[in-house]
This record gives C-alpha cells, structure tokens and sequence, in this order.
C-alpha cells in the first residue's frame, strides 16, 4: 500500500507477509530510504500483537496497546476515509 501525501509518499509492506520495509520518498527525491520501525519488527512478525497484548496485560510496556494509540488511529483512519470522501486533506493530531 502506498500513501500520497504533499510532501511525499510512504510505502508499507505487504500485510500478508508480515514483515518488510517502510520506505519514504520525498516529493522531490529520486530514490527511496528506508526506514527504521519501532521497536525493530520488521521480520516475520505473526503473531506480535498477541505478544504486545501479554505484555499489556502484564503491566509491561504499553506504549503500542495503549488506548491513546487506539485513538490515534482510530483517528487516522476516519481521516482517510473522510479524504478519501471529500478529496480533502485532513490532518490527524498526535
């Protein structure tokens, strides 16, 4: 999947693999960078979420299952169906 934004273009890896690099490119670049993914998943990654749900459970780190999270993209979501709706850029907080 890609996404077109004004100053440039970000492309995500195919869900159904799991794994893979997300790559930025400038509006003006001429190649794509790479970039680094918090916290590091970007093997073979089935499976992560139920691994980062224990953790939340267990009172670990819940930067990614936090309910803040959930909103923000819950948020940047409804952003992109409304743009998509409106051919109108949105902006998402956060």
């Amino acid at each position: 999947m890609q996404l077109f934004g004004s100053t440039g273009t970000i492309a995500l890896p195919d869900p159904n693999t799991f794994g893979g690099a997300v790559r930025v490119r400038g509006r003006n670049a001429e190649d794509w960078d790479d970039i680094k993914l918090d916290p590091g998943h970007d093997d073979n990654a089935r499976g992560l979420g139920l691994v980062e749900l224990a953790a939340a459970i267990r009172g670990e780190d819940t930067r990614i299952t936090s309910g803040a999270a959930a909103a923000h993209v819950l948020d940047a979501m409804l952003a992109t169906l409304r743009a998509g709706e409106t051919g109108i850029r949105q902006n998402v907080d956060g």
